[in-house]
């Protein structure tokens, strides 16, 4: 069963800053989703970005965090 409790609707966007992931979490924020985005560069727009350098294993728990409060 889905929850209706928005609060805990998360959402990580791989690529937020480029222009599928940039139309992806203005949709997802605009639904009031908490968006996270992982991308090389920082995307502004997202609730949480996170830059990775190309190593994704490295970044798994700055990935999670978000989700983790």
């Amino acid at each position: 069963m889905l929850s209706t409790d928005t609060s805990s609707r998360i959402v990580l966007v791989v690529g937020g800053s480029g222009a599928l992931g940039r139309a992806c979490v203005s949709a997802f924020k605009a639904a009031d989703w908490t968006v996270v985005s992982a991308d090389r560069v920082e995307d502004k727009e997202a609730d949480h970005s996170v830059v990775v350098d190309g190593a994704w294993d490295s970044h798994v728990e700055q990935l999670a965090a978000p989700a983790a409060k």
